[in-house]
C-alpha cells in the first residue's frame, strides 16, 4: 500500500486530481487541464505552493454527483488512484510517441504568421488585399514572441500605407478608416510603452486625424446603427486616451473624455445579444480604460451562452459561430479573471486548429470562407495571458530554498566559475529566491531579476535590480551579461527553441548560460500546467549548440531529501560567433540580433 501511494501521488503533493473512471463519467481527459487545478508547478515534492481545490463540474455526464475537493487519502481507494495514474502515463506516453515532433499550437500559429508575404501587411483572409487594422494589431503580439523580423517587416509596410491626413485605409480602399486607424494608434502606443524606438510623427499625425473626426462624430441613429456607431467611437476615444500621455497632449485625452462620456448612455451595453466582433472590440476597450464592471457587463451574453465545449454560437439557436470572436473572447475572460470560460474556449480553439496552424473564419455548419489572421492574432494573445495570469498571485510561490537543494548548489557552482564581480541575470526570477542565496554567498556579484509580472519583481530584495520582461523577450543589449540562468522557467515558455536563442543573445561571448529543468520522462505521472513543456536531454542541448560550446547535461537533486531523476541541468559556454544553423538559412529560427528599426529603448 504505501508503494502503491507513493507511486500514484508522486510529485502531486498531498492531493491528487482523480476524478473517477468509466463510461459516463467525467475523467481527468474529459475536461481541459488549467490554471486554476494547479496554480504553479514550479517546486514540487512540497516545495511549492499548495495544489489548489480542483474545480470540476457539479455533475457527471451520467448526473452523478462529482466532488470538488477530491484529498487523495481519503476520497478515493488506492486502486482508483492507481488506475487514474497509470491511466495518465499510458496515454501521455502514447501522445509524446506521436507527436514528438509536431509542434504545439502556438508554435504552429506562430509558423502560419512566418509563412505569410512580408513585402505587404496582412489580409484578414486569403486573397483579400492586406488590411492596416489587422496589421497593426498584430505588431504588439509579435513583440511579445520575439518575432522581431517579422515585426520590422510590416511596421515598415505599415508606416509606408499612412495617408497624408494620417489616417490608415480600409483594406483595398482609398478611403480613411476610424478603426484601422485606432488600431495602429494602439500598436503605436504599446510598442513605445514596451520600451521601442518607435517615431512619434506617425502616431501623432494619426492622433490629430482621429482628434478631428472624434470632434465632429455623431451617434445619431435607432436600432444596429447606433450600436456599431457607438463601439466605433468607444474604440477610437481609447486609443487616443491611450496615445494622449506617450506624445504629450491634453487636448487629445479631453476629446476621448467627452465622446467616451456620450458612448456610455448611448446604448444599452447589457441589451447586446450577439457576440459581434465589433461588440468584442468595445468591451476590449472599456476594459483598457478600466471599466471592468461595464466591459464584464457587455460580455453578459457571450457569457451566458458559451456551450461545455467551450465555444460561443454567432447568435442564440445557431450551429456555427467565428473563431477570431472565440479567441478575442478567450483573451478578455484571462483579462477579467474569469479562468475557466477563456480555459474551455482556448481548448476548443485548440481543437479547431488546421494542419497549416490557422482557423477558419467560422466554425460549425457553415461552409469555410478561408483561414482567418484575426484568429491568430486574438489566439495567440489569449495564449499568452493564460500562462502570464496563472502567475498573478505572487504569495502561492516559494521564496526560500534550502541551502542543501542540488539546485541551488549548481547554480551557486556555477556562479563561482564567472569571476569575482560577473554581472548575472535570473530569467524568469518569480520572487527571487535564488538571487537572495547568491547575493548572500556572492556579495560582489551584479545581479539582476527578470520576470514578467511586476507584481514578483516587487517582491526582490534591496540591492537586486529587477527589469520587466519574459525569455522570449529580455530586456538587455546583446552580450550585456557574463552568464544568466534560468530555473524552472524554460518549461513556461510558449516557444522555447527561441527562448534559448534569447538567452544566448545576452550572454558575451565567453560567458556561460545554465538552464535547469524538468526531465520529459517524469511528466506523464505529474500533474503539471497545460501549456508546460518538460524536456529531454538532447532536446535542449541541440538548441543551445547552435551558439555554445562546452556543454553539459546532467542531472541534480532537489529537496531536502535529495531525490534525483526529475531535474536536468544544462550548461554551455557561449561561442565568439555562433554557426548557422539550416533552419536559420532558411529563416525559421530568428537571428540573435534584430536592431535596424526596433530596438531598446536607451
Amino acid at each position: 500500500m504505501p508503494g502503491l501511494r507513493k507511486l500514484a501521488l508522486e510529485q502531486t503533493g498531498r492531493r491528487a486530481i482523480m476524478p473517477p473512471l468509466g463510461s459516463g463519467t467525467w475523467s481527468c481527459f474529459d475536461a481541459p487541464m488549467h490554471s486554476d487545478i494547479l496554480r504553479s508547478n514550479r517546486g514540487p515534492e512540497g516545495d511549492g505552493p499548495a495544489v489548489a481545490a480542483p474545480r470540476w463540474p457539479a455533475c457527471s455526464a451520467s448526473g452523478t454527483p462529482v466532488t470538488s475537493d477530491l484529498a487523495a487519502d481519503r476520497a478515493w481507494p488506492w486502486h482508483r488512484r492507481l488506475a487514474s495514474a497509470a491511466t495518465r502515463r499510458v496515454r501521455a506516453w502514447c501522445r509524446s510517441a506521436a507527436d514528438d515532433h509536431r509542434p504545439t499550437p502556438v508554435e504552429s500559429a506562430v509558423n502560419w504568421l512566418n509563412q505569410q508575404s512580408r513585402s505587404v501587411g496582412l489580409a484578414v483572409r486569403c486573397g483579400a488585399p492586406p488590411c492596416p487594422g489587422l496589421t497593426a494589431a498584430l505588431l504588439p503580439t509579435l513583440l511579445e514572441f520575439g518575432q522581431l523580423e517579422l515585426l520590422e517587416d510590416w511596421l515598415g509596410w505599415l508606416l509606408s500605407a499612412q495617408r497624408s491626413d494620417g489616417s490608415f485605409t480600409q483594406a483595398g480602399m482609398d478611403v480613411g478608416s476610424f478603426l484601422n486607424t485606432a488600431e495602429a494608434l494602439v500598436a503605436l502606443t504599446e510598442l513605445a510603452a514596451a520600451g521601442m524606438v518607435v517615431a512619434h510623427d506617425p502616431a501623432r499625425r494619426a492622433a490629430e486625424y482621429l482628434n478631428q473626426r472624434l470632434a465632429d462624430f455623431s451617434l445619431a441613429g435607432t436600432g444596429g446603427d447606433r450600436r456599431l456607431r457607438t463601439a466605433v467611437s468607444v474604440r477610437c476615444a481609447a486609443a487616443l486616451s491611450g496615445a494622449g500621455p506617450w506624445l504629450g497632449s491634453k487636448r487629445w485625452q479631453q476629446t476621448a473624455d467627452d465622446v467616451l462620456v456620450r458612448s456610455r448612455g448611448a446604448v444599452d451595453w447589457h441589451l447586446w445579444n450577439e457576440p459581434g466582433r465589433l461588440v468584442v472590440q468595445a468591451a476590449d476597450a472599456w476594459l483598457t480604460l478600466g471599466e471592468v464592471d461595464l466591459a464584464r457587463d457587455i460580455l453578459r451574453w457571450p457569457s451566458s451562452r458559451q456551450r461545455r465545449d467551450g465555444s460561443v454560437p454567432a447568435t442564440e439557436h445557431a450551429t456555427w459561430g467565428e473563431n477570431d470572436v472565440l479567441a478575442h473572447l478567450s483573451a478578455l475572460w484571462f483579462r477579467l479573471g474569469e479562468r475557466d470560460r477563456a480555459d474551455r474556449a482556448l481548448a476548443f480553439l485548440h481543437r479547431q486548429q488546421r494542419p497549416s496552424g490557422g482557423w477558419w473564419q467560422r466554425w460549425g455548419r457553415s461552409l469555410p470562407t478561408g483561414e482567418s489572421a484575426w484568429a491568430v492574432n486574438h489566439y495567440l494573445d489569449a495564449a499568452r495571458l493564460q500562462v502570464a495570469t496563472s502567475f498573478d498571485q505572487p504569495n502561492e510561490l516559494p521564496t526560500a530554498i534550502a541551502a542543501n537543494d542540488g539546485r541551488l548548489v549548481a547554480v551557486r557552482d556555477w556562479l563561482a566559475t564567472l569571476g569575482i564581480a560577473p554581472k548575472v541575470a535570473d530569467v524568469g526570477c518569480g520572487p527571487g529566491r535564488f538571487l537572495c542565496e547568491l547575493r548572500r554567498v556572492v556579495p560582489h556579484a551584479r545581479l539582476v531579476g527578470i520576470d514578467p509580472a511586476p507584481a514578483m519583481l516587487r517582491r526582490l530584495p534591496p540591492g537586486i535590480e529587477s527589469r520587466t520582461g519574459s525569455l522570449l523577450r529580455i530586456p538587455a543589449g546583446d552580450g550585456e551579461f557574463d552568464g544568466v540562468f534560468a530555473v524552472e522557467s524554460l518549461e513556461h515558455s510558449l516557444l522555447p527553441e527561441r527562448a534559448v536563442d534569447e538567452l544566448c543573445r545576452v550572454v558575451r561571448p565567453g560567458g556561460k548560460i545554465l538552464i535547469i529543468d524538468k526531465h520529459r520522462a517524469r511528466q506523464p505521472l505529474s500533474l503539471h500546467q497545460p501549456w508546460e513543456r518538460w524536456f529531454l536531454p538532447e532536446t535542449v542541448e541541440h538548441w543551445m549548440a547552435r551558439h555554445c560550446g562546452d556543454l553539459r547535461v546532467e542531472p541534480i537533486t532537489h529537496g531536502p531529501a535529495g531525490k534525483t531523476g526529475l531535474f536536468l541541468c544544462w550548461q554551455g559556454t557561449r561561442r565568439a560567433c555562433a554557426y548557422a544553423s539550416p533552419a536559420e538559412v532558411s529563416g525559421s529560427v530568428p537571428k540573435l540580433a534584430r536592431n535596424s528599426l526596433i530596438s531598446p529603448a536607451a
